[in-house]
């Protein structure tokens, strides 16, 4: 399915559960990512400390175990809850 932006990052805010994001990162190369949201138990302090930017979605990855940052504004496509969502 073909969506916005916009749309494209409402549906990964209201995803639970894992799920696949495809995005272009700062360097340009093509990252996707099978990861989660909401995952707290690895923060220093508790706390995610760009939650302040809106630009950047916090996710767990899955696969590197690890945070990482998604830029809002390159993502490319989105899996979750068994629907593609392709950005124009």
């Amino acid at each position: 399915m073909r969506v916005t932006n916009a749309e494209a990052v409402n549906e990964i805010r209201k995803s639970r559960g894992f799920m696949g994001v495809k995005f272009v990162k700062k360097d340009g190369s093509i990252r996707t990512l099978n990861c989660r949201l909401g995952v707290k138990k690895h923060l220093r302090g508790g706390k995610d400390t760009t939650h302040h930017i809106p630009k950047y979605i916090t996710v767990w990855s899955r696969h590197d175990r690890e945070y990482r940052k998604i830029n809002a504004n390159t993502i490319l496509a989105v899996t979750t809850r068994g629907n593609r969502f392709e950005v124009n």
